[in-house]
C-alpha cells in the first residue's frame, strides 16, 4: 500500500514541475502560411475564372460569327442559283438572238442599182438622229416631236433611215470592219473607242443596231461635233452619211466674233448652215484627207442646199452621192 502511495506521490511531483502546456504554443506563423496560401489559391481561382469569362465570350462571339457567315453564305448561295437562272434564260435568248441573226443579215439583193455600192476597209456608218429625221415637212416635223417616242419611231422617214442604214451593213463586204454610229449635236456609239466590228460578227451588229434605234430623232445636228467625236478611227476608209439636210450647228471658233448671228440666232439662215457645212468639211479633211464620204440624203423642205453641197463634198473625195426613192430600201 505503501508503494501504491508512493507512485502517486511520484506522478503528482512530476506533474507540478513539469512546464509543457498546450495552450502556450503560439500557431499564428502556421496560420499565417495557411492562409497565404489560401488566399493564392483564391487569387489562382479568380484569374482562371477570368480567363474563362474571357474564353466564352470568344467562343459567343465566334458562334455568333458563325452563325452570320452561315446566313451570308446562303444568302450567297440564293443569289448565285438566281443568277445563275437568270444566265441560262439570257444564254437561251442569245442563242436565239444569234439564230435569227443569221437569217437577218443574209445579204438583201435589189433588182436595180442603188447608185452608193458599200466598198471599204474600214467603213463608219453613220445615221442622222436629228428632230428633222421625224419628218419631210417643218409642220410634220414640229407635231411630231410632241407625240410619244412609240409614235415617233414609227414616223415613216425615221422607219426609212433605220431600214438604210441595214441595208447599207447587209451589203458590205465580207472582209470590212464596221462601226455603226448615230448622231445630232454630237456622235455616239455603243463600242470602245476605236474598236471596229468584223462585219461576221452578228450578234454584236445586231446589239449594236438595237442601241442606235432605242431612243427616236432629238436636238439639231452638228457634223463638225460629229466628226471630232470619230478621231479614234482615223484609219477609216469610207464613210457612209445617212442624213436630211445641212447641219443647223457648229462649233465657234476662237476667232468669231461674240455676236454672230449664227450661233446667237433663234432661226438658222441657209447661209448659217452652209457656214457650217464648210467647217464640217474642213473637220473631215483632220480625221483622214483620204477618207471617202458617200451621202444618202433623205428628203427635207426647206433646205434646197442640201443636195449640192453634199454631192459636191461627196464626189470631190470619190465617195458617191445619192436620194433614194420611196420605196427604197
Amino acid at each position: 500500500m505503501a508503494c501504491g502511495l508512493g507512485a502517486v506521490a511520484l506522478m503528482f511531483v512530476f506533474i507540478k514541475e513539469s512546464t509543457f502546456s498546450p495552450l502556450d504554443i503560439d500557431f499564428s506563423s502556421e496560420i499565417n502560411e495557411i492562409n497565404e496560401t489560401i488566399n493564392q489559391l483564391d487569387d489562382d481561382i479568380i484569374d482562371k475564372e477570368n480567363k474563362l469569362t474571357v474564353v466564352m465570350g470568344e467562343i459567343s462571339k465566334s458562334e455568333k460569327l458563325i452563325i452570320l457567315t452561315s446566313i451570308k453564305t446562303n444568302v450567297v448561295d440564293e443569289s448565285i442559283k438566281k443568277l445563275s437562272s437568270k444566265n441560262i434564260k439570257l444564254t437561251s435568248v442569245l442563242t436565239k438572238l444569234e439564230s435569227k441573226s443569221e437569217t437577218k443579215y443574209q445579204p438583201i439583193k435589189k433588182e436595180y442599182i442603188s447608185g452608193c455600192n458599200v466598198t471599204g476597209n474600214k467603213i463608219i456608218f453613220l445615221l442622222d438622229t436629228s428632230k428633222s429625221m421625224l419628218g419631210k415637212e417643218v409642220i410634220d416635223i414640229i407635231s411630231l416631236s410632241l407625240q410619244s417616242d412609240k409614235v415617233k419611231n414609227n414616223s415613216s422617214k425615221w422607219v426609212t433611215g433605220k431600214k438604210t442604214i441595214r441595208w447599207l451593213i447587209d451589203n458590205t463586204p465580207e472582209t470590212s470592219k464596221i462601226l455603226i454610229a448615230g448622231f445630232n449635236t454630237k456622235v455616239a456609239y455603243d463600242v470602245s473607242p476605236g474598236e471596229w466590228t468584223q462585219i461576221n460578227e452578228r450578234t454584236s451588229i445586231e446589239k449594236q443596231l438595237i442601241n442606235l434605234f432605242s431612243n427616236p430623232p432629238n436636238k439639231g445636228t452638228n457634223l463638225q461635233n460629229t466628226i471630232k467625236g470619230l478621231s479614234e478611227w482615223e484609219d477609216v476608209n469610207s464613210i457612209y452619211l445617212i442624213t436630211d439636210s445641212l447641219p443647223t450647228q457648229a462649233n465657234r471658233r476662237k476667232n468669231a466674233p461674240t455676236k454672230s448671228r449664227c450661233f446667237n440666232a433663234d432661226y438658222i439662215t441657209g447661209n448659217c448652215r452652209i457656214k457650217f457645212f464648210q467647217q464640217f468639211a474642213q473637220e473631215l479633211k483632220k480625221l483622214s484627207p483620204n477618207v471617202k464620204l458617200n451621202t444618202i440624203l433623205l428628203p427635207m423642205n426647206g433646205d434646197p442646199e442640201a443636195p449640192y453641197y453634199f454631192s459636191d463634198l461627196s464626189t470631190s473625195t470619190g465617195g458617191c452621192f445619192m436620194t433614194p426613192s420611196k420605196n427604197w430600201p
